[in-house]
């Protein structure tokens, strides 16, 4: 990918705003399912004033997108932001280094402009890939294998969780119900060779059937910064 186009949802006329989401339903649509154009457009605007980042390939064509949108919620007594952010790239292109550096990018905006909020990201995630990419990117992902998850966060998950209305499913307060479930879940299966991802799948066995796995990344200056430097060295030795 060569070239990125930044937009905010906010600053977009009706005119705008239906091609722009109809092209991005295309490029969901190739690697998901679970939304109708109508539910894909909602669900993204239902976050507020999103931040998107347009990737363009070699050609100039449309590779994929990512977004991302803040909720704020009391916890403890004090304001948490949380991050609602994904990503969806055409078969072929490699975009999750890209998509969490834009992130992370937003992360150090918010810090700059809140330095005494404390921030972090939620996530749903129905792929084994996206969780390994979260672990080999992030200083600090929960869940983790290596480590219990502490009860004040669990707590916070299930708030900022109930705020965005995720539907729990069975006992765990990590997995909810998914509107991105992978087509090619037999690819993502073979990625049990790898301990992270096999630890997803052992978490959320049903990912590949409207099931998905909330994921919590504490953003932090610590956090961000050792982010910033893997990804870096990810995209240099690629």
């Amino acid at each position: 990918m060569v070239k990125t186009e930044r937009l905010r949802s906010e600053s977009l006329t009706p005119a705008q705003r239906t091609p722009l989401f109809d092209r991005l339903y295309a490029v969901y649509s190739e690697t998901m399912w679970g939304h109708t154009r109508e539910e894909f457009e909602k669900h993204l605007l239902s976050a507020g004033d999103l931040s998107l980042t347009l990737y363009y390939g070699d050609r100039g064509e449309f590779a994929g997108f990512a977004y991302i949108a803040i909720q704020s919620v009391e916890h403890g007594r004090k304001p948490v932001a949380a991050f609602s952010a994904g990503g969806f790239f055409r078969p072929g292109y490699h975009g999750g280094v890209a998509g969490m550096l834009f992130g992370l990018r937003e992360a150090i905006r918010f810090k700059l402009r809140r330095p005494r909020t404390a921030l972090g990201y939620l996530s749903r995630t129905s792929s084994p890939a996206a969780y390994q990419l979260f672990v080999k990117t992030m200083p600090l992902v929960y869940p983790n294998r290596f480590r219990q998850t502490p009860v004040d966060i669990e707590s916070l998950v299930r708030a900022i969780g109930e705020r965005r209305r995720y539907v729990r499913v069975g006992e765990s307060p990590w997995v909810v119900h998914s509107d991105a479930v992978p087509r090619d879940a037999s690819r993502l299966r073979r990625l049990v060779d790898d301990a992270d991802a096999r630890f997803c799948v052992q978490l959320n066995p049903r990912f590949a059937e409207g099931e998905a796995l909330l994921i919590w990344i504490p953003l932090n200056a610590a956090t961000i910064v050792g982010g910033l430097y893997r990804q870096v060295r990810l995209r240099l030795g690629r």
